[in-house]
């Protein structure tokens, strides 16, 4: 299990709303987004060099996995496979595959690795925020789909806004 630790933070509503505002221009949800915020302000206190490196591949690949997300997800063209198309493009872009390597700290193909399965999550999340889509069909069904060769062993199929009545 990945060593993480929890806090709660108390912010005065304003600093709340502006936080939700950069993290959906960001591609992100808000605890991801103040999660990388705070990772990357923390960063100059980090004598680590390896780590802070880990540290900053992953605020990269996050960022660029919401530009390859939009690119991909115009309004008028839903995909509800957005998310192993972007997985697929930082695989085969040696600096972006270079780059998500750094950030989960291995070859990006093995199982049981926390860092992985936490920094893959929040990719496929920021596919989902991107794209508008839902994890969740009308009826509360979830699509799974396994795939092989790829640096994700399976991702969430997404349902457009308009099937979803407004789900998260």
């Amino acid at each position: 299990m990945e060593n993480l630790n929890h806090m709660s933070v108390r912010l005065r509503p304003v600093v709340s709303q502006a936080l939700e505002h950069m993290a959906r221009d960001a591609g992100q949800e808000l605890a991801d987004y103040a999660a990388m915020v705070l990772t990357e302000h923390a960063g100059g206190a980090i004598k680590d060099q390896g780590l802070l490196s880990q540290l900053k591949a992953e605020g990269d690949i996050k960022r660029a996995a919401a530009d390859i997300a939009r690119r991909m997800s115009p309004p008028s063209a839903f995909d509800p496979d957005v998310t192993i198309h972007v997985f697929r493009e930082i695989r085969s872009d040696e600096k972006l595959a270079t780059l998500y390597q750094t950030a989960i700290g291995s070859s990006g193909f093995e199982r049981n690795n926390p860092t992985k399965a936490r920094i893959n999550r929040t990719l496929g999340s920021i596919c989902r925020v991107v794209s508008g889509g839902s994890s969740k069909g009308p009826n509360g069904e979830v699509t799974t789909v396994q795939v092989t060769g790829e640096f994700c062993h399976t991702y969430t199929r997404l349902f457009p806004p308009e099937q979803t009545n407004g789900w998260p």
